[in-house]
């Protein structure tokens, strides 16, 4: 729902991001809020740039977005984090723009958002999943730019190559129609007794190469596969949603992890989900960086769970206690 009334809103050519819906959770105060900023005259903030909170006396952390480009878990995530640290969420390139396949290229994006807010190190970076791996290589190019990073979070963002991602999956002749059909998947699954729409989509997913995505799409309507979350979505706002993920999972499966100097704070979830692959405790990172330089700190949850309540309360709690036990 939130999703929708976003992309509908900036559609509109309206300014504004999951976070502002959040934080303004009436109609009357999101409407204030559009209203003063199409009166405002001062120059606009990046727009990959999400001010969660921008007081405190402490140097900011930045957020670094997930898989989806969204920013829903920014604000979730930093009412629990010591309220004397200023965070900023980094956001994905807004849909229907050309989306970065790389991920060199989407860190560079956001680099110059960073230093508008802090022009010099030392830097503080975090990020769940894909956000995690995508904050690790914007503190490799800080590096590269003889800026200190001091702190690095990871929030159960696994080594890629222990997560196999597959190249030929994110190939990008076929990537949209196979994502759609895994979302649809997904969502089946996860209702638990849905024989009916899961047979339906093994049908559909049988005939998938004589469709392009609209066929495909329609397709999915006609034999019930398609879930109610996205039937309100046009063709081609479901495929701007999609393409961003596409271009996402095409950056990590193709990224090449160097090691860097930065200690790693390993944030990992307790409980394995099924399809979790087996790791030493350092979600295969200790396979490019020596342990001693792996901090690992269980949270509560799985992957999915830790970003929501109750458990979310004790993760932003850890970062805080982390970045608190960091060296003056």
């Amino acid at each position: 729902m939130a999703v929708r009334l976003v992309n509908q809103l900036v559609q509109s050519g309206l300014s504004v991001s999951l976070a502002d819906v959040f934080q303004h959770a009436s109609v009357a105060d999101l409407a204030g809020l559009l209203d003063s900023r199409s009166k405002e005259a001062a120059p606009q903030l990046h727009e990959q740039l999400v001010p969660v909170r921008t007081t405190g006396s402490q140097r900011p952390l930045f957020l670094v977005h997930e898989f989806t480009g969204q920013d829903v878990h920014f604000p979730a995530l930093a009412v629990h984090i010591d309220s004397d640290i200023p965070v900023y969420g980094l956001s994905g390139i807004p849909l229907g723009q050309e989306q970065l396949q790389t991920m060199e290229c989407l860190a560079t994006r956001l680099l110059s958002a960073m230093r508008s807010v802090q022009p010099h190190g030392p830097y503080r970076l975090a990020g769940w999943s894909f956000g995690g791996l995508l904050a690790y290589e914007i503190a490799i190019q800080l590096e590269g730019m003889d800026e200190e990073v001091e702190f690095i979070g990871l929030l159960d963002t696994y080594m890629p190559r222990l997560v196999d991602q597959g190249r030929e999956r994110w190939d990008l002749q076929t990537a949209h129609r196979q994502h759609l059909l895994e979302h649809c998947e997904q969502f089946w699954r996860a209702r638990g007794e849905c024989t009916q729409a899961l047979e339906a989509l093994e049908r559909v997913r049988t005939n998938r190469q004589a469709f392009d995505f609209a066929g495909l799409l329609q397709h999915c309507r006609e034999q019930g596969a398609l879930p109610p979350e996205l039937e309100t979505y046009t063709t081609e706002d479901l495929w701007q949603y999609l393409d961003r993920e596409v271009a996402h999972g095409h950056a990590q499966a193709n990224y090449t992890v160097y090691p860097n100097s930065v200690p790693l704070h390993l944030f990992t979830a307790i409980e394995w989900e099924p399809n979790s692959q087996k790791h030493s405790g350092y979600l295969g990172w200790d396979s490019v960086l020596p342990v001693g330089q792996l901090r690992s700190i269980k949270v509560a949850g799985d992957h999915l769970s830790m970003m929501k309540p109750p458990h979310i309360e004790g993760l932003g709690q850890a970062i805080s206690q982390a970045l608190a036990d960091l060296p003056d």
